[in-house]
């Protein structure tokens, strides 16, 4: 059977709206129509190889028109690994291309700290703006805990703020009413380190890992002067201790944190 790509493509989004949330479909429909079927469309499905996927991911990145981030990337190479998986489970083709490609290392949000003069300046200066507020996301944190941290404990938090950041991202998205184009920056603060005790440290490098896979522009985070410290400490732990060639799959990601010994600390009651 002699299946075109954007064809399948087309089967494939008709038939993950009734497997995924409302959300998430639209997230795919919006990937596939702007990136995938104007480079690959026409290449017929029995003949896609990883080489194809390789180039419409370096075009996609290499593009100045387009201003796209290697999360963005990132996610269509993700999206075309399902729809290929699910080609060779309907005998469409013998296996994958999209396991022979290499998706792009996203770019880590950058990660920068404000002290609390310079916060209440911002406020000050965006207040009765549409700056004000443009999108306000509330995480919930991992309620108090004792002694180290267990990798359910990072997997939930990691998750949490990963889901939250997403938000941000895909609200500046429909914003901008372009997929991939906006650039999303989030200000943040030591989430689940007043009342919860959380890890500063611990806490900090991991909404700075969330920035980066939820495609997050860069993170401004809201020390205070007691904590003007850990923004350096989180990222000498993203740059020197886990920092890896290829991407690092996310359970060993979180396996490397639970080896670094965090603790949990006191609540303040804030």
């Amino acid at each position: 059977m002699r299946s075109r790509r954007s064809s399948y493509l087309s089967s494939w989004i008709q038939h993950s709206k009734t497997r995924v949330r409302a959300k998430t479909h639209e997230g795919y429909e919006g990937l596939v129509r702007l990136y995938a079927r104007p480079g690959i469309g026409d290449i017929p499905l029995a003949s896609l190889s990883p080489l194809h996927l390789q180039r419409l991911y370096g075009n996609l990145l290499s593009d100045p028109s387009r201003h796209l981030s290697g999360g963005t990337v990132l996610n269509l190479h993700l999206v075309l690994t399902q729809a290929l998986s699910q080609a060779v489970r309907w005998g469409y083709i013998s296996s994958n291309p999209a396991a022979g490609a290499q998706p792009p290392r996203p770019r880590r949000a950058e990660l920068s700290s404000m002290d609390e003069a310079a916060t209440k300046r911002l406020l000050a200066a965006t207040e009765g703006t549409r700056l004000e507020c443009p999108v306000a996301i509330a995480m919930a944190a991992l309620p108090p805990g004792f002694g180290l941290y267990t990798a359910t404990d990072v997997e939930y938090l990691l998750v949490t703020a990963f889901t939250g950041f997403r938000a941000a991202v895909v609200e500046s998205q429909q914003m901008s009413g372009a997929v991939g184009a906006a650039k999303a920056v989030v200000h943040s603060g030591f989430w689940g380190c007043g009342a919860f005790g959380g890890n500063r440290v611990l806490l900090t490098t991991l909404q700075a890992l969330a920035a980066e896979m939820a495609g997050v522009e860069q993170i401004v985070l809201h020390t205070g002067s007691d904590g003007e410290a850990i923004p350096g400490l989180a990222r000498d732990l993203l740059e020197h201790g886990l920092d890896t060639e290829d991407v690092l799959p996310t359970p060993d990601l979180i396996q490397r944190l639970v080896a670094e010994g965090f603790e949990w600390g006191q609540g303040d009651g804030n």
